[in-house]
């Protein structure tokens, strides 16, 4: 099943230039690699959950971006199809996509959300917590729902 979605995320890229596309690294973490190649530099072992900006698609490898804005070269097997997002500073998880809503959570920067739901444009990302608390977050208060 995960190698049909890492094939939708080929598609997806070659259709969607323009628009950004987002995975997450799966399984138990990722090699990541300075080239597409398991002969390039091996850079880090990224976690799993971690969101990655899908930029380009070579063979078995995928460029992708981190929230940092650096580039690497992960394999096609270890993107995940389930959306994750990472909190940029301490963000305020609400009950509602309002500024007005009651508010569910705080969490700090760095902290890895599931995305469950919301449309980039709104304004509002829909999140899941590890402890399995939902709520709604504003898309400028985490990385990889742009």
């Amino acid at each position: 099943m995960i190698r049909a979605a890492v094939a939708c995320f080929g598609l997806a890229l070659a259709a969607a230039a323009s628009a950004a596309e987002y995975g997450s690294v799966g399984g138990s973490g990722a090699v990541i690699y300075d080239g597409p190649s398991a002969n390039a530099q091996k850079i880090f072992v990224a976690p799993p959950g971690m969101p990655v900006e899908l930029l380009s698609l070579i063979n078995k490898w995928v460029k992708v971006r981190d929230q940092t804005g650096q580039s690497f070269w992960i394999e096609r097997g270890d993107i995940s199809p389930k959306r994750t997002v990472v909190t940029t500073r301490v963000a305020s998880v609400r009950s509602a996509p309002r500024d007005d809503a009651s508010l569910s959570f705080r969490v700090r920067k760095g902290v890895l959300l599931e995305l469950i739901g919301g449309t980039p444009g709104s304004g509002w990302a829909q999140v899941r917590h590890a402890d399995g608390d939902t709520g709604f977050v504003r898309a400028n208060e985490v990385w990889g729902f742009q």
